[in-house]
């Protein structure tokens, strides 16, 4: 019998840190050491005002709670504690809505709602929506800006975006535009499309016999890590090195050439450098992954298969909770490795995978 669905109307709040994605390809243990000391400020924050945190996404948090204000209150607050830490500049996007529970997790249209108004808000400030600016419309403490109704990936209807100005939080700058006319926007919006085809084409120009000769995209395998440890993890290798795929793939906006991992496995050769080579591919990453009751430590390396150089090797120990972070830097490592420009993509998974089933 499949588990119950509970229903039920909330606020919902999505955070994020901001740059965090450029700050783990410069300094990796730093970002790390930032994630933790995020968890440990916003926590007592978070059940001071009742909130529920249901998935920690990456860098960012995905909570609710029973009552408006105390969304409010509480990102309010989690943005003043935070203001004098170094590089640890997060966004705030709160919403209400209809949400399901099952197992735990939170689903529904209005949380996916949720996690796109985020990016709109100032670094340091919170957006929220038109239903959430309604139930403070009346209350004098709050004062409010009005963005616009942006276009959000893969929302069908518009939503009217308002930022909080009130409490010491800043203003959001970079889309005022949202307000103005449409002739104002299209003329905008066509300076912008000439200035980047000029850019474009200079570029084009400057570099020409540069793409002559460097046309070929580079290609890695990644090959599942092999499993260090007493207990019966037989499907972690697979996870990760699928998530390492996923990764690379998006980081490098489908430049690396990435074998699934159906092909990998299809391949009956032990050493990594052979499977590469029947796979056509000019890379491949092999990894090893110990595992220690909840902690781990992951070493891996990228090997060039035809010279046996390795441009890229890591080494990193921690707890299960920073699993995904970590697969991320390493994929944000690689990538750059091979001098391929980095993509932030957008952040639409909202459930992380539970390894506690593997352990």
């Amino acid at each position: 019998m499949s588990p119950s669905v509970e229903r039920k109307l909330a606020a919902i709040m999505f955070t994020d840190i901001a740059g965090f994605t450029a700050l783990s390809a410069r300094d990796e243990s730093k970002a790390l050491d930032l994630l933790d000391l995020h968890k440990k400020l916003v926590s007592p924050i978070i059940i001071k005002y009742n909130g529920i945190v249901h998935n920690e996404i990456g860098d960012g948090l995905l909570l609710t709670f029973s009552t408006v204000s105390e969304a409010i209150q509480c990102g309010i607050e989690i943005q003043d504690s935070i203001q004098k830490i170094e590089e640890l500049y997060l966004r705030i996007g709160i919403h209400e809505g209809e949400i399901s529970l099952k197992n735990g997790d939170v689903l529904g249209a209005d949380v996916n709602i949720t996690s796109r108004i985020v990016p709109f808000s100032p670094i340091g400030g919170i957006v929220i929506s038109q239903k959430i600016q309604q139930n403070i419309s009346s209350l004098p403490e709050y004062s409010t800006l009005y963005l616009g109704k942006p276009k959000l990936k893969g929302i069908s209807k518009k939503i009217k975006i308002y930022n909080i100005t009130s409490h010491g939080l800043p203003s959001n700058t970079k889309y005022k535009f949202l307000k103005y006319s449409s002739i104002f926007k299209i003329g905008v919006l066509l300076t912008i499309v000439i200035i980047i085809l000029f850019i474009n084409f200079y570029n084009l120009q400057l570099n020409e016999a540069y793409f002559q000769s460097n046309n070929e995209s580079p290609s890695v395998t990644i090959i599942p890590p092999e499993i260090i440890s007493p207990q019966n993890n037989h499907h972690i290798n697979r996870t990760i090195a699928e998530d390492l795929i996923i990764n690379i793939s998006s980081y490098s906006g489908g430049e690396i050439i990435l074998p699934s991992m159906k092909d990998v496995l299809s391949i009956k050769e032990n050493l990594p450098r052979k499977i590469a080579k029947q796979l056509n591919s000019k890379y491949v990453l092999e990894s090893s992954i110990l595992i220690n009751s909840r902690e781990f430590e992951l070493r891996c390396r990228l090997l060039n298969t035809i010279t046996g150089k390795s441009p890229y090797s890591k080494s990193m120990k921690s707890n299960f909770e920073n699993l995904s972070v970590i697969l991320e830097i390493i994929s944000i490592g690689v990538v750059n490795s091979l001098n391929v420009n980095i993509i932030s993509p957008s952040k639409q998974k909202i459930t992380p995978m539970d390894f506690s089933s593997t352990l």
